[in-house]
């Protein structure tokens, strides 16, 4: 994709700034992502690579603006029991606990004696891997791990999803891991009578007139058919609670005379065909033009025209889609 360098000597990508050498302030750029990584690129010639960082972040390389690289080159000196045995992971594990320390993350340590216990169920390979990725989308928390691994993201990409090491244990359903057949049915006891149907209405052995449970007003039990109680179901929910909507705004209460839309373009995006068309539409100006208004009251009218809607930020949507490709669940 082509960009062109701000006067701060930047390119923004998906909301984040990345900084390229100042000599190519106003100059056009290639920039494409790789990996996890941002890769710019003047005439055919790479002149800077960052890591993907989340929106509204930055990443600036001192070296783009004449200044020293001032880049650590001493190995870290651990602190604390939990960063000895993190570290103990290897220059993978260094460059995870420089940033997630650079980023402030709460109770680091905490973090890390979690991280570590991945190793025992997931192995130190899978657990190397799934911090490449977990440093790469800046996802320094043990939980983040954990949802990386569980997506199978750990692995290789585009290779086959991995699960814990050791054999799943059997659940009450399963023996020995597999499912087992039909049950037997029990044996009856000695001098026991079978019960079987019978075409009189009552069980075979049984004295007559038991074939059926009566309470003493004569009335049977109020029983599920089969012996099986359906499953009760919920009401549907609501469609307008669903959209998630900030504040409630319809097209009848927006205020076209104080709002600079025209009249012709609020007509053609308010009429039935228009919403009902599930097209894309978006709303650029300066803020008090009323486009939140509008975009929530044609919401609004979908709900009414049977459609699902769901409201959301840009800023959810781009963390939602980072935090998506941290997990392997969207693809990059």
């Amino acid at each position: 994709m082509a960009r062109k360098v701000d006067r701060l000597s930047t390119v923004r990508i998906g909301s984040a700034r990345y900084s390229v050498p100042h000599r190519l302030v106003g100059e056009a750029v290639e920039v494409a992502v790789e990996d996890g990584e941002v890769v710019v690129s003047h005439r055919g010639e790479e002149v800077a690579r960052h890591r993907l960082v989340a929106p509204g972040e930055c990443s600036i390389a001192d070296e783009h603006y004449g200044g020293p690289d001032r880049r650590p080159r001493r190995r870290l000196r651990p602190r604390g029991e939990a960063e000895r045995a993190f570290l103990a992971l290897g220059e993978v594990a260094e460059r995870f606990l420089r940033d997630a320390a650079a980023a402030g993350t709460p109770r680091l340590a905490s973090e890390l004696r979690g991280i570590v216990e991945l190793e025992a169920a997931w192995g130190r390979e899978e657990l190397l891997r799934t911090l490449e990725r977990a440093t790469a989308f800046r996802r320094f928390t043990a939980a983040d791990l954990r949802a990386i691994l569980a997506a199978g993201a750990g692995a290789s990409p585009g290779g086959s999803r991995r699960s814990p090491r050791g054999p799943s244990p059997p659940t009450p359903w399963t023996v020995g891991g597999r499912r087992p057949g039909p049950r037997p049915r029990p044996r009856a006891g000695p001098g026991a009578a079978e019960a079987r149907p019978d075409p009189g209405g009552g069980p075979r052995g049984a004295p007559a007139g038991q074939g059926r449970a009566v309470d003493p007003g004569g009335a049977a039990p109020d029983a599920p058919r089969g012996g099986v109680r359906r499953p009760r179901r919920d009401p549907p929910p609501d469609p307008l609670k669903a959209a998630s909507f900030p504040v409630r705004k319809t097209l009848e209460g927006f205020q076209l005379p104080l709002s600079p839309v025209p009249r012709a373009t609020f007509d053609h995006l308010a009429s039935p065909e228009r919403i009902r068309g599930a097209e894309n539409l978006c709303l650029v100006g300066p803020a008090g033009t009323g486009k939140t208004h509008l975009l929530i009251g044609l919401g609004h009218a979908a709900v009414e025209e049977g459609s699902r809607v769901r409201s959301t930020t840009a800023i959810e949507l781009a963390r939602h889609l980072y935090r998506g490709l941290a997990e392997g669940s969207v693809a990059g």
